[in-house]
């Protein structure tokens, strides 16, 4: 996605706003295995045995405390569809995922 340095300048600001209202999301970006959740719910809504079968946590645990913190901060929501709770990312979650893949690279996030 192109960007003119102006609008690259909005997005970055907007990003540092975001974390400097809550230190929180800070965690969150610098934690891989919070951002490999937060970037699958992102890139397709999905349900919890779908993170189970990826065999990604060994501790299950691990898993649904990534999805409480990530629901606590409004990134994601969870909604049950036929016994099944699906996990998809909130209009704030989507912007602030945008916001962070567009500034990831220059301030090394990765």
């Amino acid at each position: 996605m192109f960007m003119d340095n102006n609008e690259f300048e909005k997005q970055k600001n907007k990003f540092i706003t975001s974390i400097e209202k809550d230190p929180e999301l800070y965690k969150i970006i610098n934690s891989k295995e919070h951002m490999f959740i937060f970037q699958k719910i992102f890139e397709n809504p999905r349900n919890d045995d779908e993170f189970k079968r990826e065999d990604y946590f060994k501790n299950i645990s691990i898993l649904y405390n990534i999805l409480d913190t990530l629901i606590n901060k409004n990134l994601i929501k969870k909604i049950t569809v036929n016994d099944n709770e699906m996990y998809y990312t909130t209009e704030y979650g989507n912007n602030f995922y945008k916001m962070y893949d567009i500034t990831k690279n220059k301030f090394k996030l990765i």
